[in-house]
């Protein structure tokens, strides 16, 4: 069964209307997947500093934290929390029920579809252009660091 539900017609379909390529690693070998095995890594890092050493079975209580603060977290590379790269805008927190907010008329599924996928592309547009600044600077320094030149 590995892994069917990503498989399927709407997975298929939300894939090509955001122009995502998927690629699909095995359990056996992960370090095919080397952006995942990053992301692990991150949040191995700081699950460790939201738990007690002490008393490890709050697990389930620092892992929800743990999680917010990776997806409120601006990534370099990008200029965007993870949050916004995924669902095109910013998280929902629990103060936000307690603060007055803006209220907009419902949208249609369509009219939501068509406003999400343009906040999306905007985002990746920019994301791509603080990649492009991140890479220029990675490969100065590699250049600075390898060769003794920018």
């Amino acid at each position: 069964m590995g892994g069917s539900n990503f498989e399927s017609m709407l997975m298929r379909e939300m894939c090509h209307i955001f122009n995502i390529k998927k690629s699909i690693t095995t359990a056996y070998y992960p370090e095919e997947n080397g952006l995942m095995e990053r992301t692990n890594h991150t949040l191995k890092n700081s699950f460790k500093a939201f738990l007690n050493p002490e008393d490890t079975r709050d697990w389930d209580i620092a892992l929800p934290r743990c999680l917010l603060a990776y997806r409120a977290t601006v990534h370099a590379p990008t200029g965007q929390t993870p949050q916004v790269m995924v669902s095109s805008r910013g998280l929902r927190l629990a103060s936000d029920v307690l603060l007055p907010a803006d209220h907009h008329e419902p949208l249609l599924t369509t009219e939501h579809i068509h406003q999400m996928h343009s906040s999306l592309v905007r985002g990746q547009k920019l994301a791509r252009l603080h990649l492009q600044a991140a890479q220029r600077q990675q490969r100065a320094y590699f250049g600075r660091e390898v060769y003794g030149t920018e």
